[in-house]
């Protein structure tokens, strides 16, 4: 089936009767005048505003570009900024707690010698304990319950112990 079309074409070829092979000037002229004009349509109405909106969208694209490295440089500085602030934060809280257990274990000490005054005057004097004595021993500074402590052995009378 395939020569019965190959056969009859390449007749055609030998009578010189495919005018598309054949040269006409006047063809070739036309031909060269609907060129230019299409060149010069193509050129004026369609290669100029596509060029422009390239250039503003490649424009567009360098603004974007550079306002995202613009914005990064101050996310990192925001982070930098954050970071510094948040070891600050962490020092002073570590300072902090540490001066709350200092003070704690202060108060602690403090609250153990009053109690350890009370329980020997307690001892020593019995019943001769009233709230007025309880509460100057919970009033009194450290200084104060120390020197009391070291009266209570030798005391004969709780007016002794805390003689000042």
């Amino acid at each position: 089936p395939l020569i019965a079309y190959v056969l009859p074409l390449q007749a055609e070829a030998d009578d010189g009767g495919n005018p598309l092979l054949e040269a006409s000037p006047g063809l070739m002229i036309w031909t060269l005048v609907i060129f230019g004009i299409t060149l010069f349509i193509l050129k004026r109405y369609v290669f100029g505003p596509v060029g422009q909106a390239i250039e503003k969208r490649r424009a567009e694209i360098a603004q974007s570009i550079e306002e995202a490295e613009r914005s990064r440089d101050e996310a990192t500085a925001l982070l930098e900024d954050y970071k510094t602030r948040l070891a600050e934060a962490r020092k002073e809280a570590d300072t902090l707690r540490e001066q709350g257990r200092q003070e704690g274990r202060q108060e602690g000490r403090e609250e153990g010698f009053r109690e350890l005054l009370l329980r020997l005057v307690r001892r020593r004097f019995g019943d001769a304990v009233d709230a007025h004595v309880e509460q100057r021993i919970a009033s009194a500074s450290v200084d104060k319950i120390e020197a009391w402590s070291m009266r209570v052995p030798s005391a004969a009378t709780l007016a002794e112990v805390f003689a000042d």
